[in-house]
């Protein structure tokens, strides 16, 4: 038998097998055959081509360079092919595998002194993990409730915001809100529950990884309860104990209202992503008695519990923070809005403390020493990534401006320091160029400037339909096309139109999670030019297969 090659793997032969497969499950789960479902699920999970995808995840991920406890990366090609022919031996006799212990280390939390526990296990564990997780989430994706927005395919916080936006922006919404906060999530939720309620071929594979223990600082302690937050299941299993809490708010909704009220006037709904979640209402009372003790009942099963500090509610007039969005219910301004029916008209825009901290880190990327060239480097991905993650709302703009005017400032009186003795016209000729939407541009030379965060479009993102599996095949281009129009730099949003939102390489989505690279088909270094028709969108480990290649 040929020995695998790993920069000669078909990898739109294994996505379309994978991708067979998976919609198989989906509809084995709504047939209702349990066995069926098992029997797929081990025919996923020795087949080659899942296991080619399930090393291609795990090295390309933002953890790839980060090892387990075996001080183990796989940055070869050579360890990468090992490592898939390793997984065929685990995934024919499950029962033998031993999961090792994590890593545990302690990272920061954004904005807050404390720090939360992450776990890295090594990077065959991670393969091992990645290789189920392909057989577990279509049939977790079937049975997740409606509103529940993080980690799931095709998905995103946005999704939850516009959900958020379509509950309340209306006169007849609700006008309160629940804030709930789980006191540590990934590290109480109960073993039991999970291996009771997940739906796995190899249940043992499952029992691994939860009971692998933890190493910290060389001592070695159990896992009784949790999953640790970093492994590539633990977001799966989050939501394995979290869905049904919209049921548990529907029923909540029964016992307070006759049934002529409890669709329409009852107003609760449920908002989540991964654990963090908002209850909207037409009572507070209720919210903070009824609803609250429902949904500390629901919890309790699965070895969970509300913090009680954090968890309040409050009116839509007084305002919320979710994901990073600010969220509040203002008195409707005719000198700005025109005439309207509505009283008030819900803003959601980013929150002051995102914005303090996108301020505090240009200030840590603009220090006077460093040059304008390094600056661009660093900056540019932070304000891009930033402004793309909140223009889907159109009330962004406003901070989008003044953003740009500090940015403006700052830069300014960068070069005031890196040139004390030079006069303003001089600067000014050096740094600042003109384009057709804005009068400066701070940058070494026209196509090498900062990125302006003044001159980014905001656009209204339309609600997702809830009901839809993107495993199944007739949604994914609904799923895809929807996350197309999210693309804000030009060129690239060119580039990806005309191959079709596609990899030239793997035929897959350029969506699809995994870093997109911009290949030259005629090398630069044989005069190959930065050019649509000289440009591939390629992701990275097909980057890589093609430049080996070549």
């Amino acid at each position: 038998m040929k020995k695998l090659n790993w920069h000669e793997i078909p990898w739109d032969h294994c996505n379309h097998e994978v991708a067979n497969l998976q919609e198989e499950l989906v509809m084995a789960l709504r047939n209702g055959s349990h066995k069926q479902v098992k029997e797929v699920q081990r025919k996923l999970v020795v087949g080659l081509s899942a296991r080619c995808l399930a090393v291609r995840k795990v090295v390309t991920n933002s953890g790839s360079k980060t090892s387990g406890i075996d001080g183990i990366l796989w940055e070869s090609s050579t360890a990468r092919t090992n490592a898939i022919e390793d997984l065929r031996e685990i995934t024919m006799n499950p029962k033998n595998y031993k999961a090792m212990a994590v890593k545990r280390v302690w990272i920061p939390k954004p904005g807050k002194e404390e720090k939360r526990p992450l776990g890295i296990p090594t990077m065959l564990d991670r393969a091992i993990q990645a290789l189920y997780l392909q057989a577990l989430d279509p049939i977790v994706e079937e049975g997740s409730d409606p509103s529940s927005f993080g980690f799931r395919r095709y998905r995103s916080a946005q999704d939850a915001i516009s959900r958020i936006r379509n509950l309340l922006d209306k006169t007849s919404s609700p006008e309160f809100v629940l804030e709930a906060d789980i006191e540590k999530c990934f590290d109480q939720i109960s073993h039991n529950y999970l291996l009771e309620n997940t739906l796995i071929c190899d249940k043992s594979m499952l029992e691994q990884w939860l009971k692998a223990g933890i190493l910290e600082d060389g001592n070695f302690f159990e896992s009784e309860v949790g999953s640790p937050q970093g492994g590539i299941i633990s977001p799966l299993l989050c939501n394995v104990a979290l869905n049904g809490l919209e049921k548990c708010i529907k029923e909540t909704a029964m016992k307070l209202y006759p049934r002529k009220l409890r669709d329409g006037r009852a107003k609760m709904h449920c908002v989540r992503y991964a654990d963090d979640f908002i209850v909207t209402g037409r009572n507070r009372e209720e919210l903070d008695g009824a609803v609250r003790e429902g949904i500390s009942s629901f919890l309790e099963t699965r070895g969970l519990r509300l913090k009680g500090e954090k968890t309040c509610v409050v009116s839509t007039r007084e305002g919320f923070n979710f994901l990073g969005f600010s969220i509040k219910r203002h008195a409707w301004s005719y000198k700005h809005n025109g005439p309207s029916k509505q009283k008030t008209v819900l803003i959601i825009k980013p929150g002051k403390t995102q914005i303090q901290k996108l301020k505090d880190r240009i200030k840590e990327l603009t220090q006077s020493q460093k040059p304008m060239e390094a600056i661009i480097r660093d900056l540019n991905p932070v304000i891009r990534g930033w402004a793309e993650y909140y223009r889907t709302s159109y009330h962004s703009q406003t901070d989008f401006w003044k953003l740009g005017h500090f940015m403006y400032g700052k830069m300014w009186r960068w070069a005031r320091k890196r040139h004390p003795r030079r006069r303003a016209d001089w600067i000014y000729a050096k740094y600042v160029w003109q384009s057709g939407t804005r009068k400066w541009n701070f940058g070494l030379e026209p196509s090498k400037c900062l990125y302006d965060i003044s001159t980014v479009s905001t656009y209204r993102l339309s609600p997702l339909k809830l009901t839809l599996n993107p495993y199944v095949k007739e949604n994914v281009d609904y799923f895809l096309k929807r996350r197309e129009v999210r693309i804000n730099a030009k060129f690239r949003a060119e580039i990806y139109k005309r191959w079709l939102q596609k990899c030239p390489h793997c035929k897959q989505s350029l969506h699809n999670g995994e870093t997109v690279e911009l290949h030259h088909v005629i090398p630069q270094r044989k005069g190959g030019k930065w050019t649509l028709e000289n440009i591939q969108p390629l992701h990275r480990i097909c980057h890589q297969s093609v430049t080996f290649k070549k």
